[in-house]
């Protein structure tokens, strides 16, 4: 994201992401445990990324992006050709491979739409607007309609001539919904930090018309917190029950009421409107 910068290093940096080939992911671990790099989590091979620690610093190993599922073989064989196409860039006197620079614009528009869930700043909205300004965006359009996100990716920059003095590279469209997404980004107001306990309860409600998704979520979350049932199989099917408790114990200690609760509920079921008008299919973002 930084490259794209006219100052790379005035870009706001938080922990550092590697991505590697599926099948070179647990060695991948293996070697940055025995390079010192400290486990923060238990191993579960579900998970599309491990998190590392080492001098205080966030590393995250990625085998995919958190909304690329397991299933669609086609995105990672995308990436997985991008990682053997690599590009090398330099910035100051470091030499380092990053993905082809369509891709990388896809990876930028992916962050965007991921944190739509879970706390969407204006840190992702301007990288992609470095982004765009720097490389345009016809170099991504392929890749933006193999992935049903042009018009997402159309309203995003069509925002960002209109709010933030980006150039023309796109017309604006009636159908975008420029006003809304920037009221969105605005009323978060984290400018890229987490939208904390009631924003979590606010993006579970994208999921509520798919009940098969919401128990999904919670019997992984279940799974993923509970010790119990990683030491005993047989309490793993009730891991979606042990995740509702945690939820409202997690409530109880925030103190979130019933009626501040039911207001995420409403601001939920607002994003998924969101969701739908940019083009994007919610399943997507879970």
């Amino acid at each position: 994201a930084a490259l794209s910068y006219p100052q790379p290093t005035l870009r706001t940096m938080g922990d550092v992401d590697f991505l590697v080939r599926r099948e070179d992911y647990e060695k991948a671990a293996d070697l940055l445990e025995q390079s010192g790099f400290h486990l923060a989590h238990e191993k579960n091979a579900k998970l599309h990324h491990y998190a590392f620690i080492k001098d205080g610093i966030s590393y995250e190993l990625h085998k995919r992006m958190a909304i690329v599922r397991e299933s669609d073989e086609d995105l990672i064989a995308l990436f997985d050709d991008g990682i053997t196409n690599r590009e090398v860039r330099q910035e100051g006197k470091y030499w380092f491979p990053v993905l082809p620079t369509d891709l990388n614009g896809l990876v930028l528009l992916f962050h965007i739409n991921q944190h739509l869930r879970s706390g969407l700043g204006l840190r992702q909205i301007i990288d992609w607007m470095m982004y765009v300004d720097k490389n345009g965006i016809e170099n991504v359009l392929p890749l933006l309609r193999k992935t049903e996100m042009e018009k997402f990716a159309f309203t995003v920059t069509a925002m960002c001539q209109k709010y933030l003095g980006l150039k023309t590279i796109v017309p604006i469209e009636d159908d975008y919904p420029c006003d809304e997404l920037m009221a969105y980004v605005l009323a978060k107001g984290n400018f890229g930090r987490k939208s904390g306990e009631e924003g979590k309860i606010a993006s579970v409600f994208l999921d509520m018309s798919n009940l098969s998704r919401v128990l999904k979520r919670l019997q992984t979350g279940g799974k993923i917190r509970w010790k119990a049932a990683k030491k005993y199989k047989v309490l793993r099917p009730f891991a979606w029950v042990y995740q509702i408790n945690f939820i409202i114990r997690e409530l109880r200690q925030n103190n979130i009421t019933l009626k501040q609760f039911w207001k995420q509920k409403d601001i939920g079921l607002e994003q998924r409107e969101l969701v739908e008008k940019l083009g994007l299919r919610v399943e997507r973002m879970i």
